[in-house]
């Protein structure tokens, strides 16, 4: 396991949403020490100037793959493009939209194969339109409206994970998919694991967990992806560990060893860097790295 970074955090600069090129984003990364990423596509539906969304996005893929080589760089995972409605009832995207997703969610695919991502992050569907409760429907909602994905990643040698969901209120009946561990380990086991996997997002599993290591044990070898921030448990903040948050990661890094855990650990704060200003960017980004070296080391005791 190594400390990496999503290049989502240099995507944009304060006060822009225009998408910065992703050798850019590489660089910064690359400055701050970072030698591991995670290249994140999900702005490509919404088309803020991402690269994905361009004619010429492969020629700007395979540009990313030589750079990635000629600085040291390895690509961990990537993040496809999400959207929470896709089946919630009356907040369905029209089917205009819905192609533009399937396509940049096949870009997403085909770019890791190009840069080397074995996995390639989902989020799973709640389904609202088919079902109220009915796990076995949410489920069989995931696996058909994925099967796109899971199909063409079959095809290029790279794998899902699905990403556990943030659940906001653990009182309410009506769950959000996903969120729970058992959801995600009967969602990849029946697709399988050789294309299918989890992907953690320790900040949403603080929502709804305060064990967290026992989760992880559960996952054993589904585990093939993370996303690393930190929060109290009442908002998905995306800090990094041991700023503003509570996480117990004296916990969880020796519970990530325990499982031989194979995939890297990837910070996911871009909260903490959104509205830093440039000035500050370079020294926030490199502490950033330190404090999750010091996670590392944890891992590592």
């Amino acid at each position: 396991m190594e400390l990496g970074v999503m290049l989502n955090l240099y995507r944009t600069r304060r006060g822009e949403t225009l998408c910065r090129p992703y050798i850019d984003q590489l660089h910064d990364a690359v400055d701050a020490g970072f030698r591991v990423v995670d290249v994140n596509t999900a702005t490509s539906t919404r088309n803020q100037g991402d690269q994905l969304a361009e004619s010429d996005w492969e020629r700007t893929v395979e540009q990313l793959a030589d750079e990635a080589a000629r600085l040291g760089v390895r690509v961990a995972q990537m993040h496809a493009p999400f959207n929470g409605n896709l089946f919630i009832r009356g907040h369905q995207p029209d089917e205009e939209y819905l192609k533009l997703f399937r396509v940049m969610s096949l870009r997403t695919v085909k770019a890791a194969a190009v840069l080397g991502a074995p996995w390639v992050v989902v989020h799973p569907l709640t389904d609202t339109v088919n079902t109220e409760y009915d796990n076995e429907i949410q489920k069989r909602t995931n696996i058909e409206f994925y099967s796109f994905m899971l199909e063409a990643a079959k095809r290029v040698g790279v794998g899902l994970a699905f990403e556990n969901m943030a659940e906001f209120n653990r009182e309410r009946a009506r769950r959000i998919y996903g969120a729970s561990t058992d959801d995600l380990i009967d969602l990849v086991d029946t697709i399988g694991h050789d294309v299918a996997g989890v992907c953690w997002d320790f900040g949403h599993a603080r929502e709804l967990y305060d064990d967290q290591p026992r989760q992880l044990r559960k996952l054993g070898d589904r585990l093939k992806a993370t996303h690393v921030h930190d929060n109290k448990g009442e908002r998905d903040s995306h800090l990094i560990p041991f700023v503003g948050g509570d996480i117990k990661w004296e916990s969880i890094m020796p519970a990530l060893r325990e499982i031989n855990y194979s995939g890297d650990f990837v910070l996911e704060s871009h909260k903490y860097m959104m509205d830093m200003p440039d000035e500050l960017r370079p020294a926030a980004s490199r502490l950033m790295r330190e404090f999750g070296e010091y996670c590392m080391e944890m891992y590592r005791a």
